[in-house]
């Protein structure tokens, strides 16, 4: 099966929502970014990217970002 690379290192995080309406405001709802992998990978590193520049958001939505190393 695939793993989820985000959910591998913050499987207790209550912050872990990407989509916002174009503001970034507010607590960020649903989960619609992810990275799946498979095979043998361990994941070093992953976060949700929520850089911005002033009031202007680059999507409606925080990407999902992720290192991952070969085992």
């Amino acid at each position: 099966g695939y793993t989820n690379a985000f959910l591998s290192l913050h499987q207790a995080s209550q912050d872990r929502g990407t989509f916002h309406p174009w503001n970034g405001k507010g607590k960020p709802t649903g989960t619609i970014d992810h990275i799946f992998y498979q095979g043998d990978f361990s994941v070093k590193k992953s976060w949700i990217e929520r850089h911005h520049e002033g009031t202007k958001w680059p999507s409606d939505h925080f990407p999902v970002a992720a290192i991952l190393k070969d085992s």
